[in-house]
């Protein structure tokens, strides 16, 4: 009788080996770049398991299109936030500006009824200033 770490171990092989730092660093970023684990690296490498790798890199290859249609959807958003932003900027300085004269109107002792006609604003508005 084995083991079931003894069966494991009969069917799963460690392959290890040395190589230069420069091949090191290079082996890293194309993981870092692609996501691919080292086994992945070896059996590409061999030509083992090819349509797994492009599997893998096709999956790789979707998510970064749906990364590009989100940054473009947020982009979108950012800019219709602005512009949002910006209309409502404008109308409450016309309303501020509009404040500014009643205010200077009523400074020269001019009465709510004249400000009103003069600036064309309702006269209940007025009164809320």
């Amino acid at each position: 009788m084995t083991t079931a770490r003894q069966q494991y171990e009969q069917k799963i092989k460690v392959v290890t080996f040395r190589v230069h730092q420069e091949v090191y660093e290079q082996l890293e970023e194309v993981k870092a770049r692609t996501g691919l684990s080292n086994s992945d690296l070896m059996k590409l490498g061999t030509g083992i398991a090819r349509e797994e790798m492009k599997a893998k890199l096709a999956n790789i290859s979707g998510l970064e299109d749906k990364l590009a249609e989100l940054e473009s959807s947020v982009t979108r958003e950012e800019q219709s936030l602005r512009e949002s932003l910006s209309e409502e900027r404008k109308h409450r300085l016309g309303e501020l500006g509009k404040e500014m004269k009643v205010f200077k109107l009523f400074d020269r002792g001019w009465r709510v009824e004249t400000v009103s006609y003069k600036l064309g604003i309702l006269r209940t508005v007025i009164e809320h200033v």
